[in-house]
């Protein structure tokens, strides 16, 4: 991504979990900013300094600094978003160090941004008419040494990166990607029942995180995995040559099944005590100490299932499509790539929660908001997720942000590639998003 006039290039993990875009500012002089390209902001023509501070605290580490303004280009083909607001980092934690990227590109709902400056990028898009559709879309290689890693889409979905349909569903967060869930999870045709209910896809977590209550009760129910409590994982017993003899898990959305293999829901790491790098091992990648009625699914869903994140500007409603990758990187086979509104004969419409949350559960939403339970959506509901003179507006937001009729805009459909499969394991928030 290039930020400033000229552009100046770093690098951005595209986190669905957050709101927030920042990157490390010139002025930073901590070894976590050393190690990262660094934004020259007095080399940028087009910056404008605000009388802003901000400090980001996560799970593990923190990252605070100033707030400006300057211009994105996002890849060769351009994508110019002016009068971004970004924040400049002039302190880091030592946690950001070995991230695979400079800073991060928010890409959550805007209900999440608890300052104006943190209004997602992606929405800017919106309200500006640059983009085809507002959508943007996600493929991760299955491959998770893959380079690049995939690819991000803005303004549309590529269908020779997914096989079979894409099947909507209806979120049901203001503020982060969060979907109805089965409580019922299946180890091959077992059930395993859980407390959590609903699932939020989040691009920069590199894991699948649970409670760690339901955690243990998948991991558990996996015959062929065993609880290393030195290090606290569930680990393949008898090492990596045995993951394919592991079963297969499904996960309701929805009411329909997604399913994970061993190869995707297993990671191959190294144990590193002290300096030194040892053995490969292969870990369950579903871990605990995550919310209490939530799954996050993280680059390992990513990398199994194509995803679609829309937003309908006329309802205020975003929804999220999924359908299985496809197995392994090439050129894209689509000179053109597919807008959303051709999409929905592909789609099988909005799918419906198969259960609520139970009666007087007390179910929050990541931010610890209640959610009601998902309306029901038929196809009739899927009128195309398109752009209309309609406001486009969030309660608690400003409402500066109107949605733009395509024929007053000059529409893209521009991708990036991910640059690393890392994912930024090391970067974590209080939601439990890596």
């Amino acid at each position: 991504m290039g930020v400033g006039t000229p552009p100046q290039n770093l690098t951005v993990c595209f986190d669905t979990g957050s709101a927030s875009m920042w990157v490390p500012s010139m002025t930073c002089t901590t070894e976590s900013c050393n190690r990262h390209s660094k934004f020259e902001y007095k080399s940028s023509s087009t910056y404008q300094a605000a009388s802003v501070s901000f400090t980001i605290t996560y799970k593990n580490g923190h990252v605070g600094g100033n707030v400006g303004s300057d211009t994105l280009t996002i890849t060769d083909s351009p994508l110019v978003l002016t009068n971004q607001t970004l924040g400049l980092t002039d302190s880091s934690s030592l946690d950001f160090t070995n991230a695979s990227c400079d800073g991060i590109f928010g890409l959550a709902l805007p209900a999440l941004a608890k300052d104006a400056w943190q209004m997602p990028a992606f929405f800017r898009m919106i309200q500006q008419g640059m983009l085809r559709d507002p959508v943007f879309s996600v493929w991760m290689d299955p491959n998770p040494n893959a380079v690049p890693a995939g690819e991000v889409l803005f303004g549309g979905a590529d269908p020779s990166r997914f096989t079979g349909h894409l099947h909507f569903i209806r979120v049901i967060s203001q503020k982060h990607w969060v979907v109805p869930m089965n409580s019922t999870v299946y180890v091959n045709e077992d059930p395993v029942e859980l407390r959590a209910f609903q699932a939020v896809l989040d691009t920069g977590s590199s894991v699948i995180t649970a409670s760690t209550a339901d955690a243990n009760t998948i991991n558990a129910a996996i015959p062929g995995l065993e609880y290393a409590a030195e290090d606290n994982l569930w680990v393949v017993q008898g090492g990596c040559q045995n993951v394919t003899s592991l079963p297969n898990i499904t996960l309701l959305l929805a009411g329909t099944p997604y399913v994970l293999t061993p190869e995707q829901y297993v990671l191959q790491v190294y144990h590193r005590p002290g300096n030194e790098v040892t053995e490969l091992f292969c870990m369950s990648s579903i871990v605990g100490g995550g919310p209490l009625y939530t799954i996050v699914l993280g680059a390992n869903f990513h990398r199994a299932y194509y995803t679609v994140y829309a937003y309908d500007a006329r309802t205020n409603t975003p929804t999220v499509g999924l359908a299985a990758n496809v197995r392994s990187w090439s050129a894209s086979a689509s000179p053109d790539r597919t807008p959303i509104q051709n999409l929905t004969y592909m789609a099988h419409g909005l799918k419906v929660p198969s259960e609520a949350p139970p009666p007087g559960a007390d179910s929050t939403d990541l931010e610890g908001t209640l959610l009601a339970a998902a309306p029901f959506v038929d196809e009739s509901a899927w009128q195309l997720l398109s752009q209309s003179d309609g406001p486009m507006h969030v309660p608690g937001q400003p409402t500066n942000l109107a949605a733009v009729k395509p024929a007053d805009a000059a529409l893209k459909n521009v991708d990036v590639q991910l640059h690393s499969a890392a994912q930024s394991a090391q970067i974590q928030d209080s939601t439990g998003h890596a």
